[in-house]
């Protein structure tokens, strides 16, 4: 099984939460409502305005989280706190009491209890080329993400061709191996993250 899309930066949805707003980037399965907590995975960005503010709870679900733009000190009430500058990450529970202390842009990967996955931030310059090896444990159904959060990029895999402009993702589902091909041909920067996951 294999199959490409790219979800456009003027497709994904955006909503307001307690603490500023956030932009559903892709969820699994498709037809899945986050309010209805029947995803197994959900990618989102979301952007915090107050100077302190309360996660949503999530039972059954792990989060990992990204500072994009800014800085965040994350407090996981009993557990432990953590200050994050721009690329650093956190993984915690999605039950967890979490208060986060400043305001910042952060990318957003929850996952069902079960469901593994991980974010990677990659900057690529102008005219860089390399190569993305997916390789899925056990043939398991197994996504590549790909967020265009700055610059713009080019990827190709089996023969089809993505051009991912800021705010776009690219997002390939596959069960073998598979290669994927990069290459900036702007004349600036890119950075890019990428979220591994495997149902």
């Amino acid at each position: 099984m294999f199959d490409l899309h790219i979800i456009k930066k003027d497709q994904q949805q955006t909503s307001n939460w307690s603490g500023g707003t956030t932009t559903q980037i892709a969820i699994y399965p498709q037809e899945s409502d986050y309010t209805a907590r029947d995803f197994l995975w959900r990618l989102s960005t979301a952007i915090v305005e107050l100077d302190e503010s309360s996660f949503t709870k999530l039972h059954g679900f792990d989060r990992q989280l990204m500072v994009l733009d800014g800085a965040l000190e994350l407090v996981h009430k009993e557990q432990y706190s953590v200050i994050l500058k721009q690329y650093e990450q956190d993984h915690f529970k999605g039950e967890w009491e979490t208060v986060s202390l400043g305001k910042a842009r952060d990318f957003n990967l929850m996952l069902k209890e079960g469901v593994k996955g991980r974010l990677e931030q990659m900057n690529t310059c102008a005219g860089q080329q390399f190569r993305i090896e997916l390789k899925p444990s056990y043939q398991k159904q197994s996504f590549y993400a790909c967020y265009c959060y700055k610059g713009q990029i080019n990827l190709a895999a089996r023969g089809q061709l993505a051009a991912l402009q800021e705010g776009d993702l690219l997002l390939i589902s596959y069960q073998d191996g598979l290669s994927v091909i990069a290459e900036n041909n702007g004349n600036k920067e890119c950075s890019l993250i990428a979220a591994f996951i495997e149902v």
